[in-house]
């Protein structure tokens, strides 16, 4: 925006400071210290009182981030462990599997692996279902069909080993899921949230959560550092800066916004009253709205980055991370196929 006014205007220069509370920014402008607040504020009534605004320039709201899922039956919930192309390669493979066992084994077990095609393949797949699955299945007895068993029985021990890992850790994740779904279910004096200090969320909570336990911190930092601590279960803030936090730190996807917007704000720049500074912002920021560039800055930094289908703390194991597990599947169907070759075209004793 800065970057528009200098465009406009050749000899304006300016400098940035940060401050640590919204208190302390309002009070620099007050006293004329700076001419421009910028931040999380918006344009209120009581703000307006002793400030100018810029023109707005984001929507905003508040939202609370907490702990929250609902629970709701999750029937795809046994596939989540690995993603479809390990899914589709493993049924290819457990149906290729069954024709190599069938067709090794059939010169040495002709009852069990009929040479009939759909009798044998039928024997050939029930067995690599049963190594698999760990169910009975008949032994095998050919040199050739062993060996291929012994790659094919590798995989399913890690396979199995890592599903079974996977799923535990996203049956365990749902079972920490809350089911708070709507504000109303934040009204109770077992549940602590925490605000910063003059924003817009102290008034609204007085108002709307009587019964709440609230914790008022300086600054948003502090209150996503009590929220991580454990300290309080939520945090009441404007909609942007909880996406925000969302997006870039909450890197084990522990916390969610509940989603309903609760209140309809603007943001815009504080000014002190009568500044002179308003009307090349307010023409800055329509060049930056109409050029596309405040609409660019709210979907890279303010809206919702994805919706995983995985809980939070879990990750899905991919086909690209599985894929060298079927070198072992390779290597035993190698040593089937130079045996079996061996044997057949050996000179007989």
């Amino acid at each position: 925006m800065f970057a528009q006014m200098v465009a406009r205007n050749g000899n304006l220069s300016y400098s940035v400071e940060v401050m640590a509370t919204l208190g302390d920014v309002q009070n620099a402008v007050a006293i004329d210290e700076f001419g421009v607040g910028i931040g999380a504020i918006s344009m209120t009534t009581e703000r307006e009182k002793d400030f100018d605004f810029s023109q707005s320039y984001f929507s905003s709201g508040l939202d609370v981030l907490l702990l929250r899922e609902s629970i709701k039956p999750n029937l795809m919930l046994i596939f989540l462990p690995f993603d479809w192309y390990i899914w589709i390669s493993a049924t290819l493979l457990l149906f290729f599997s069954g024709h190599v066992i069938w067709w090794f084994e059939s010169d040495y077990q002709p009852k069990i692996f009929p040479r009939s095609y759909l009798a044998g393949v039928n024997q050939g797949v029930w067995y690599a279902w049963g190594t698999l699955t760990k169910t009975k299945a008949a032994d095998l007895r050919g040199f050739p069909s062993r060996m291929f068993s012994v790659g094919w029985t590798s995989l399913t021990i890690i396979y199995i080993a890592a599903y079974t890992a996977n799923l535990a850790t996203i049956l365990m994740v749902e079972q920490l899921r809350s089911d708070v779904t709507e504000v109303s279910q934040l009204n109770t004096n077992d549940v602590t949230l925490a605000m910063v200090a003059e924003s817009t969320a102290i008034a609204w909570s007085a108002r709307n959560l009587p019964h709440t336990q609230f914790k008022v911190v300086p600054s948003i930092d502090d209150a996503w550092a009590a929220l991580q601590a454990g300290e309080v279960l939520g945090i009441l803030f404007d909609a942007p800066t909880l996406l925000f936090l969302s997006n870039m730190l909450d890197l084990e996807s522990k916390f969610d916004l509940l989603g309903n917007r609760l209140t309809k704000d603007i943001y815009g720049f504080l000014l002190h009253e009568n500044s002179p500074l308003k009307a090349e912002i307010d023409l800055a920021i329509m060049d930056l709205e109409s050029d596309g560039v405040l609409d660019s800055i709210w979907r890279e930094w303010f809206t919702r980055q994805h919706q995983a289908p995985l809980p939070p703390g879990a990750t899905e194991l991919s086909f690209t991370a599985f894929s060298g597990m079927f070198v072992i599947v390779g290597i035993g169907l190698a040593a089937a196929i130079v045996s079996y070759v061996w044997l057949a075209f050996a000179p007989k004793a």
